[in-house]
């Protein structure tokens, strides 16, 4: 083999070698930086229409009194996580952890898979919170991939009064 040969084969070696390295760091950077909680809502549930109330996860918190709302009575809460990241991707091992707490005591805390993202790079998740409650709801969501990440908080102002 000539030597320009083997300069020729040399370089295509190293700028592969480069590639490879280059791509494997973006990847491991990526799924850290790249998904991210884009939206956390709650609505509760209205028995006498059986619609959902807009969101109720608000700042300032939304007063909700003995139970009932602008349209009668509820029961259960429904609270909604989006995550956000590239069209049609997952990250293996992301997680999306939820919690509704009153200072009492705990009425939700679990930790779903994510799944693949939608065309529109979304995911979503929901969950229940059976028990209404006569104290401030906080609600919080928080997503791990390795270590846990930022999370989104809210309060639900519930309240029991005479």
């Amino acid at each position: 083999m000539n030597w320009i040969a083997l300069r020729r084969i040399h370089t295509i070696v190293l700028s592969a070698a480069v590639g490879l390295l280059v791509a494997c760091n973006a990847d491991g950077q990526d799924k850290k930086s790249v998904f991210r909680l884009d939206g956390l809502q709650a609505k509760v549930y209205y028995t006498r229409t059986g619609r959902f109330s807009p969101n109720v996860l608000t700042d300032p918190a939304t007063s909700l009194q003995n139970g009932k709302g602008p349209e009668g009575p509820f029961q259960g809460t429904l609270i909604l996580a989006t995550v956000r990241g590239p069209s049609r991707k997952g990250a293996e091992g992301l997680k999306l952890r939820v919690a509704a707490r009153t200072k009492k005591a705990t009425l939700l805390e679990q930790t779903v898979d994510v799944g693949e993202m939608n065309s529109n790079g979304n995911y979503y998740a929901a969950f229940w919170v059976n028990e209404d409650s006569c104290e401030p709801l906080t609600v919080e969501a928080r997503l791990i991939l390795g270590d846990p990440g930022p999370s989104l908080k809210g309060v639900i102002g519930f309240f029991c009064a005479e």
